[in-house]
């Protein structure tokens, strides 16, 4: 016998901002000016009610300043009617959408403000809150739009208890079901086919059909690799594996010998290089220097003991092959990664499966 398993899907709190008691309010004397109440608090209002809408986030992934803004702009305009990225309808959430729920403060049933609009003083003249001061603790975690409808799962679990405070996802009795295909997904590699063979504004129309059906404003009349790979960003948020299509696509674009959206064309050793410098290395590897926060001299400090400055190598294209996975492969030498401890040219790669499958037959 075998117990059936089941794994929680927190996607509500591995992925929603970190809002819970992090934000203060602009008045200066009521704290936090937005409260994780339970249903059988005092101060519960079922109408500020953020933990059960948006979850109890901790923020352990967010989306970076590209993902919430310069994505959704096709034609030199961010696409707010993009139902995927429209916060009227609820599916995509700014902080400002949210409201301060604290019962104590002037400021309750307003939208949050990162910033104080103005000094508030005390009795005796002194400035508790001063005009422009950030009424946020951490705005990395705290602080960012996010798409609701993607994170969102009815926690059945917690909804039957009025005294939980801790909606985070898909828990016992949840729904966890997700996309792992889908129609869209066709159209969008069928439009990375189409660009390899020279036809963009072809490939532009199987990216419209994507966008027709999210109610867009803007539409492509041309595309290049970057337009589809941003579509893909938009549309498959959490269900595509982001880094292994990033790679897949660094691969066909270099074998097409294709320019990418900043006019680099890529040579056979686009996976053979590595260093931080702007210049160089994969597709992939050029929109981490381009839209993340990786490799920009950034440093993130939570005080004199902790600096963080995010770096991404070249070589990291592809991650290293455990040492166990090496080793414990006694029928032929498993090949390391290029960049990593081990790496050896001379071992034979396959470059197609009938290779694979030859070599393979040998092995007795």
């Amino acid at each position: 016998m075998s117990t059936q398993s089941f794994t929680e899907y927190l996607t509500m709190r591995i992925f929603g901002p970190f809002w819970n008691g992090n934000i203060t309010c602009p008045d200066g004397v009521s704290g936090k000016g937005i409260i994780n109440y339970a249903r059988t608090d005092a101060n519960y209002d079922v109408n500020n009610d953020w933990s059960r809408v948006l979850g109890r986030g901790i923020a352990t992934m967010r989306l970076s300043y590209f993902a919430q803004h310069t994505l959704w702009e096709v034609n030199g305009k961010e696409d707010t009617q993009d139902l995927r990225h429209n916060s009227k309808v609820g599916n995509w959430v700014n902080m400002e959408n949210i409201r301060y729920n604290n019962p104590a403060s002037s400021w309750y049933g307003k939208g949050l403000t990162l910033y104080a609009p103005e000094d508030v003083m005390d009795s005796n003249g002194n400035i508790l809150i001063a005009k422009g001061q950030l009424l946020c603790n951490d705005t990395i975690r705290s602080w960012f739009d996010f798409p609701l409808y993607k994170i969102y799962y009815h926690d059945v679990f917690a909804e039957s208890n009025l005294a939980s405070t801790e909606f985070r996802g898909a828990t016992k009795g949840s729904n966890g079901n997700m996309y792992l295909f889908r129609l869209a997904e066709t159209y969008l590699l069928r439009a990375e086919a189409k660009l390899y063979q020279n036809r963009p504004k072809e490939a532009a129309e199987d990216v419209n059909i994507v966008r027709r059906r999210a109610n867009c404003s803007e539409y492509y009349t041309t595309v290049n690799i970057g337009d589809i790979v941003n579509e893909r960003a938009r549309e498959l948020f959490l269900e595509e594996w982001r880094k292994v299509e990033l790679t897949r696509i660094s691969m066909c674009l270099a074998n097409a010998g294709i320019p990418d959206e900043w006019g680099n064309v890529y040579s056979s050793d686009w996976d053979k290089q590595s260093g931080t410098t702007s210049d160089g290395g994969s597709y992939w590897y050029q929109r981490i220097i381009h839209y993340s926060y990786y490799n920009r001299g950034y440093t993130i400090s939570s005080g004199s003991a902790s600096a963080i400055n995010y770096t991404m190598d070249k070589r990291n294209v592809f991650w290293p092959i455990p040492n166990e996975a090496i080793t414990a492969n006694n029928k032929a030498k498993l090949a390391q990664n290029y960049g990593y401890d081990g790496y050896d040219p001379s071992v034979e790669m396959w470059d197609n499966w009938e290779d694979a499958v030859a070599d393979e037959s040998k092995i007795k």
